[in-house]
């Protein structure tokens, strides 16, 4: 028995060091790397929400409100869902990464207003072509403040 502890602690004092080693190794890519790629996709699954809403932008805000159009209601609903989505895709990035908010906050609050301000839902509602144009104006900041981050 002495024997073999004698021997397993020469074993383990030539190799916990290339166990230290791997450990540390696996430590260090998981943290830069590995983090880093999940950042980059949760960037792009934002940036695709963005995109999403300069689409749906486009689509409700080109032409006047008419009864007859049944597409116009599920255009309502796609453009609050998804910037509900985008607002909790965003929390979850700073939450999670430790980006902070407030650089994309004011921002995502003013594309919220102006998606679905004025006569939003509104029967009375006529085409404002300039609304899509800030929209996608303010899409495209916070999708470069997103885009800086990546790797």
């Amino acid at each position: 028995m002495c024997h073999f502890l004698k021997w397993l602690g020469d074993f383990l004092y030539h190799v916990s060091p290339q166990i230290v080693a791997v450990v540390f190794g696996g430590l260090l890519i998981n943290r830069f790397f590995i983090r880093k790629a999940n950042l980059s996709s949760a960037i792009d699954r934002a940036c695709t929400l963005l995109e999403v809403v300069r689409e749906n932008s486009a689509r409700y805000w080109s032409e006047d409100y008419n009864k007859l159009n049944s597409e116009q209601p599920i255009l309502e609903v796609k453009l609050k869902g998804t910037l509900i989505q985008l607002g909790a895709e965003l929390d979850f990035i700073s939450t999670k990464y430790g980006l902070p908010a407030e650089s994309w906050e004011t921002d995502l609050t003013n594309l919220y207003d102006v998606c679905t301000g004025g006569n939003f839902e509104s029967a009375k509602r006529i085409a404002e072509k300039d609304r899509h144009f800030r929209a996608v104006k303010l899409a495209n900041l916070i999708s470069q403040k997103l885009q800086h981050n990546k790797i």
